[in-house]
């Protein structure tokens, strides 16, 4: 309901102008009733002019019928692109940790589907609207005609949106169910896409995972929506059935108890003929408005940073900065269900309290096994989560909420799991051109790809050389402080003795400082510093240990 006050407050004059022609529309359409009514059917005065005036009159409905439905589509969409926006932008905002907690499928489910739902809100709303100018009209006009008959229509007609009442309601409550399914569907298209090179190659598994998995939950969403649609398609049906009724019991007891003359019956039957469409679609559209209110609860419900509309600048801090130091920081990751038992929570890794500092322009090893907290060092060190206790500083100043962003805009990286962009977050300036075409042949790429207009050519090649790409990114991005995770990994023999004895040298000669997480023990005589990291506890290697310790990491890495 939040949303929805939101964008009705701030497209308040359009929202009037929208609510004025459904208004006009509805007030064109009692015209053309009474056109009919009064003339049309009186052939005394049914001649040329007559004829000529309705078809004016159908002229005018036209019109307006159209100007009120191209604004109403044109604010519908316009809802729909502002909506995905906002929650983009949220997302973007929203820290590593909340989007991780949510899923993925959970938030592209509400990204493909909800916000076309909420756009039905808006798209329907004129309907009820016109509908209910209809039906307030046509009542004055009825109860001019007979009041015994409208009073009939009244009470069936309550009875009738009754009946509706409680159908709409079942379509709601199926529509949730349904809704609930879409989440857990767009999970499994994400572990399809993800994990299909692992399905095709194992029969067993793929045919465990489809029938096991998709097919129970696609069921489950099937069930749900053949429900949502039953009982739609027979609120609908019924109105229709119901006002034919309403029109068959009007002649009945005007017939059997002489509640109006046959001409007034008659023009009782064709009035209500006339609106049946008009009221029965305003009362489709509350089934409708009704759905889009469930997808406002589904976005709600996700937890994300407020939305501001602006990107915050990343210049808070002495670019000249000289250390960053961790005094006491922890963090420990939230607690999650247990996957076999909803009612148990798994309790998840503790980082122990960190205190270390890194130097301007110097190369610091990370090491450790699975497990022992190298990733969660590195997410709290890029700032991409928050420590759980302790101080981030740079140089004497600490890394407050406020300046987490400025902290961030400090860093470029390369994660284990990182995601290729083509294009290159730069200006087109002949400096940075330059910088980009030596790095590409550093990195030996030039052949490979082309930066064109600060856009990758490419970006399918494989894994050791889109991390050659990523890295080219991060130096383009001319940052002081740049984290590597296993980069070398994906390398082979010959480029990896470059990255070390050649790449990692120039990018300290810049004043860069670099932490990376490596197991290439036999380039460990190049770093300043190396940390060994087990259980959560942080320690710095002295000389005797980097020989020692070191190489027994990497062993039981």
């Amino acid at each position: 309901m939040v949303l929805f006050l939101h964008y009705a407050k701030k497209f308040k004059w359009r929202i009037f102008i929208i609510i004025l022609l459904s208004v006009l529309n509805g007030l064109v359409s009692i015209a053309i009733l009474n056109f009919i009514n009064t003339k049309l059917l009186n052939t005394d005065s049914f001649g040329v002019y007559t004829f000529i005036a309705f078809l004016l009159t159908l002229v005018a409905f036209l019109a307006v019928q159209t100007i009120a439905q191209i604004s109403i589509a044109a604010f519908g969409h316009k809802i729909v692109f502002l909506l995905r926006k906002q929650l983009v932008k949220q997302i973007i905002d929203s820290s590593y940790q909340q989007v991780k907690s949510q899923g993925k499928g959970k938030i592209l489910a509400s990204l493909n589907g909800d916000i076309d739902n909420i756009s039905r809100i808006f798209m329907n709303l004129p309907d009820v609207i016109q509908g209910a100018v209809l039906a307030l009209c046509t009542g004055f006009y009825l109860g001019h005609l007979s009041l015994s008959l409208l009073a009939v229509t009244i009470v069936c007609c309550g009875l009738i949106l009754l009946g509706m009442h409680l159908i709409v309601k079942t379509v709601v409550l199926n529509f949730k169910k349904y809704r609930a399914t879409k989440d857990f569907l767009s999970t499994d298209y994400q572990a399809i896409l993800d994990g299909h090179r692992e399905l095709k190659l194992n029969n067993k598994r793929a045919s465990k995972f489809y029938e096991q998995k998709l097919t129970p939950h696609a069921e489950n969403s099937r069930a749900a929506i053949v429900k949502t649609d039953f009982f739609h398609y027979l609120g609908n049906n019924y109105f229709d059935v119901s006002i034919l009724a309403l029109v068959g019991l009007i002649f009945f007891l005007a017939y059997n108890f002489n509640l109006a003359t046959i001409e007034t019956t008659i023009t009782f039957a064709v009035t209500i003929l006339f609106i049946r469409n008009f009221i029965g679609q305003a009362v489709s559209s509350i089934s409708d408005i009704s759905l889009g209110f469930v997808s406002i609860q589904k976005i709600q419900q996700l937890e994300f940073s407020p939305y501001v509309e602006e990107f915050s600048e990343q210049n808070a801090l002495n670019p000249n900065w000289q250390t960053i130091r961790f005094e006491n920081v922890t963090y420990t990751y939230p607690k999650e269900q247990n996957a076999a038992d909803a009612n148990k929570e798994v309790q998840q890794f503790s980082l122990e309290p960190v205190n270390f500092t890194l130097k301007r322009g110097e190369l610091t090893f990370l090491i450790g096994k699975n497990g022992s907290g190298k990733s969660t060092l590195s997410l709290l060190l890029s700032g991409l989560v928050e420590p759980t206790s302790g101080t981030i500083y740079v140089d004497n100043t600490p890394i407050t909420p406020e300046l987490a962003s400025s902290y961030r805009g400090m860093i470029s990286s390369v994660f284990s799991d990182f995601y290729l962009f083509h294009e290159l977050p730069t200006d087109d300036s002949e400096e940075t051109n330059a910088l980009i075409d030596q790095w590409l042949n550093l990195l030996e790429m030039k052949e490979k790809v082309e930066v064109i207009a600060q856009n990758l050519s490419t970006t399918s090649l494989s894994t050791g050389q889109r991390k050659r790409l990523a890295l080219l990114v991060a130096i383009a991005e001319q940052r002081s402080f740049m984290i590597l995770d296993e980069w070398a990994a994906d390398q082979d023999p010959s480029f990896r003795y470059t990255f070390y004895h050649q790449i990692l040298p120039l990018i300290k000669e810049k004043g860069i400082t670099v932490f990376a997480i490596s197991h290439d023990d036999a380039y460990f005589d190049i770093a300043d510093n190396i940390y060994l990291i087990s259980k959560g506890k942080l320690k710095l290697l002295n000389a005797e240990e980097r020989k020692t310790e070191a190489h027994l990491a990497v062993e039981n890495y």
